[in-house]
């Protein structure tokens, strides 16, 4: 893990603590899965009538996030718990060298790795479903619009959803 990852994740939960009518919860850390409890994400949001599970990654030194960063337990969690009306869940990768932080929806991710592609490049984002996060620099990390961020997640909701029906 990068030595920025704790940093972000907490910027990133904090982002959405600003955001009125919005309940946000960092997920504590699974070190050990082998105790049969897994989290599939870092953050959980919820803003009505919408939930939001979010990992978020950093990528420090190259342009590029593998899939492989995402657990079994992470990928396959999220995808089901995205069936269910109501719910998105994705990951935000930052590129620290780069300034660019993204948001991609768990099943871009998942169409993804089935077409065989194994990894996003920050140089190749037009071929990736993706939303960049709106942010301000603070020296090396980013104070990011909670509102903004919230706003494009429910946006994405409605598109993966729209077709749901009991």
């Amino acid at each position: 893990m990068s030595s920025y990852a704790k940093k972000f994740e907490k910027i990133i939960k904090e982002c959405f603590l600003q955001v009125p009518n919005t309940l946000t919860e960092k997920l504590p850390d699974q070190q050990s899965g082998y105790f049969g409890s897994t989290n599939v994400a870092d953050i959980m949001v919820y803003h009505h009538p919408c939930l939001f599970y979010i990992e978020c990654k950093t990528v420090a030194k190259i342009n590029t996030w593998n899939f492989s960063g995402l657990t079994f337990d992470q990928l396959n969690g999220m995808l089901l718990n995205s069936k269910i009306h109501g719910i998105t869940c994705g990951v935000t990768i930052w590129f620290v060298a780069e300034g660019i932080t993204i948001f991609v929806e768990i099943n871009e991710i998942k169409g993804l790795i089935d077409s065989g592609v194994k990894s996003i490049n920050v140089k190749k984002l037009e071929l990736v479903k993706h939303f960049k996060l709106k942010a301000i620099r603070k020296q090396v990390y980013f104070d990011y619009s909670g509102e903004y961020f919230l706003s494009e997640l429910m946006n994405l909701n409605r598109d993966y959803n729209k077709n749901f029906s009991i």
